[in-house]
């Protein structure tokens, strides 16, 4: 049913295939508030505090995916994010959101909800991140209690894949496109 993956870079180097055949759409759930991300030389100014810094390296940083988000635009693939936030916001996602205003430049559509006014949704079905790419492949984000990656499940079921795509599709019906609810949420 699953295949358990038990270190990051086990996980990861199962999407290289998935992002090769990919033809309509990957859906993307997030739900943590923070992550860490070793390496990450941006993440790593925004957690000394250096928010200016960090947000001037996101380009620098993310300059590896150009190639991942052209070749998905030039194959008319449609990349759609569902975030839930908690506000106040914390500093993570303060940095994420600029990470964000970068990834809809390069075609990544972002919907945001409120996890608070849906606590239950994500406390009791939304317990892992998950992707889903087209209906043929989906994986499932382990990761510990500080949000540092673990490695995670590959899930090929096409009646587990399908339910993934309704809890995506549930969530995205109670969210919000990015651009509109940065710009009407005064906290931010």
């Amino acid at each position: 049913m699953a295949e358990y993956f038990d270190t990051p870079s086990s996980f990861f180097e199962n999407f290289s295939s998935a992002w090769e055949s990919v033809s309509c759409q990957v859906l993307k759930i997030e739900s943590r508030q923070t992550y860490i991300e070793p390496g990450n030389k941006s993440y790593e100014q925004m957690k000394s505090g250096n928010m200016d810094a960090a947000i001037a390296m996101i380009p620098i940083v993310r300059s590896s995916d150009h190639e991942l988000y052209s070749n998905l635009k030039d194959r008319g693939v449609d990349f759609v994010r569902c975030r839930p936030l908690t506000l106040p916001l914390s500093e993570y996602m303060k940095w994420e959101i600029e990470c964000y205003k970068y990834n809809i430049r390069y075609g990544e559509r972002i919907f945001i909800t409120d996890k608070k006014e849906f606590q239950g949704l994500f406390s009791n079905l939304v317990l892992h991140d998950f992707m889903v790419f087209d209906r043929n492949i989906a994986f499932i984000h382990d990761y510990n209690f500080l949000g540092e990656i673990q490695g995670g499940w590959l899930i090929q079921n096409q009646s587990h894949i399908d339910q993934l795509i309704c809890l995506f599709g549930l969530i995205k019906s109670v969210s919000m496109e990015f651009n509109y609810y940065i710009s009407s949420v005064a906290d931010l």
